[in-house]
């Protein structure tokens, strides 16, 4: 079979092919109006949704306005009250003014032990076994 040839007969059976496809698609105006119902659906939908949250921002407002809250309990306000009063044990760093007028780094007074200091004596066991 030649070039030709089968050039031929793919065309035929890609025309073949396009026919079945014709054969089996729906006429347009079915495809059209079927999609103009369903965009009518969505748009009963977003004026359905669109109701329902103003109704719903309505109600919200209803109960802010109306100043219904829930009674707050003495210990609830006193605790806070103390929390809010809580300083950190470095917040009087801030009250030190310029801190460049320091003569050096501040020292902690913190006691070290050297590695030697801590480590414990090596035992008779802990040799050749």
């Amino acid at each position: 079979m030649s070039g030709r040839d089968l050039e031929r007969e793919l065309e035929r059976y890609f025309a073949a092919e396009r026919a079945a496809v014709r054969a089996q698609a729906p006429p347009f105006s079915r495809v059209w109006g079927e999609a103009r119902r369903a965009a009518a659906g969505r748009k009963t939908w977003r004026v359905a949704a669109a109701l329902g949250a103003l109704a719903a921002a309505a109600a919200g407002l209803a109960i802010l306005v109306t100043g219904t809250r829930p009674p707050i309990e003495e210990e609830v306000v006193q605790r806070a009250r103390r929390l809010s009063e809580w300083e950190a044990p470095t917040d009087e760093i801030w009250n030190l003014g310029n801190l460049a007028s320091l003569p050096g780094v501040p020292d902690l007074n913190l006691s070290t032990l050297t590695f030697e200091q801590t480590a414990p004596e090596p035992s008779a066991s802990d040799g050749d076994a």
